[in-house]
């Protein structure tokens, strides 16, 4: 049976790893590029795998790759750009979406959603939540350095959800386990919580997560911060993510101590950070509920100076 080939916008860590895994589970694969002339019809990308302690056997794969515009019927699309890019990839190939694409996005933060509506309204859109560790370490070269999961869900309750369970089928066969969830917005704002407290504060301090257990100052920091969170998820009408606040950025912080967050990861690269989804939709949010963040807002205006 010839398989649907999975477009990939965003050929980052998370567009990397998801394309090399489908790739080895037999299913065609295309990048679309970010640039809109002189692409090259392929691109060399090179795949680090540290799990299973197949260490430094960097392997290289050819991946086919078109431009926004070569780029004609979309049936299945994995976003995986950063938040900040999503309009923009979004628009340059919203000619190629109809109401038959499905869309799964992969972006940190939330308002991602709201974007992808306004921009490819008849779409069949699912949201991501992705927990494996994966890095670029230089250009086209992936590093996957540790296993997760992947939620998938989707974007409203009432979607339909007709013709989806082959495509999950299909990812999970690729890069287990990917599990379905029907509350996926739920899992996106209990990793927005967790977001807010590791990425700022570690982007901030230039640490890595342990940090923010072990260093008495920073764990301080961390703990007003989440004061700050339960407080607005409370109001919000989130009770029970805001109770578990503490204890998933706890875990998360020691289970993941030797690594650099994303945004970290961004600013020490000189990339631009994904704060708008992160740190600045929780304070929009906060705003609307008349309560106020002292801490995040000071991380929040910090982070923000640095590139501008």
């Amino acid at each position: 049976m010839q398989h649907q080939t999975v477009y990939i916008s965003g050929s980052g860590a998370i567009g990397g790893l998801w394309a090399r895994h489908l790739l080895n589970a037999n299913y065609p694969v295309t990048f679309i590029s970010k640039q809109l002339d002189n692409v090259e019809n392929s691109i060399e990308l090179k795949f680090n795998n540290l799990i299973n302690n197949e260490v430094d056997q960097i392997q290289t794969q050819s991946i086919a790759q078109l431009s926004p515009e070569q780029t004609k019927k979309i049936k299945i699309l994995l976003v995986c750009v950063k938040s900040y890019q999503l309009s923009t990839a979004l628009n340059s190939i919203k000619h190629a979406i109809d109401s038959n694409s499905q869309v799964i996005l992969f972006q940190n933060g939330m308002g991602n959603l709201e974007i992808a509506k306004q921009l490819i309204p008849e779409a069949k859109l699912f949201l991501a939540s992705n927990t494996h560790g994966a890095n670029r370490t230089s250009d086209f070269c992936v590093t996957y350095a540790g296993a997760g999961k992947t939620l998938v869900g989707p974007a409203t309750n009432s979607q339909s959800t007709a013709g989806i369970s082959s495509f999950i089928d299909a990812l999970n066969n690729a890069l287990p386990p990917v599990i379905w969830t029907q509350n996926i917005q739920d899992h996106l704002w209990e990793k927005l919580a967790v977001n807010a407290v590791i990425n700022t504060l570690t982007a901030r301090y230039q640490c890595p997560n342990g940090d923010l257990i072990k260093n008495p100052d920073l764990l301080l920091k961390l703990k007003q911060l989440v004061l700050e969170l339960e407080q607005l998820y409370g109001q919000l009408g989130k009770q029970t993510i805001a109770d578990n606040i503490q204890t998933n950025v706890s875990n998360i912080a020691s289970l993941t101590a030797k690594n650099k967050s994303s945004m970290l990861q961004d600013r020490m690269n000189q990339r631009p950070m994904e704060l708008d989804a992160i740190s600045g939709y929780v304070l929009t949010q906060a705003k609307t509920a008349g309560i106020s963040m002292p801490l995040l807002t000071e991380l929040h205006d910090y982070l923000s100076n640095i590139h501008h």
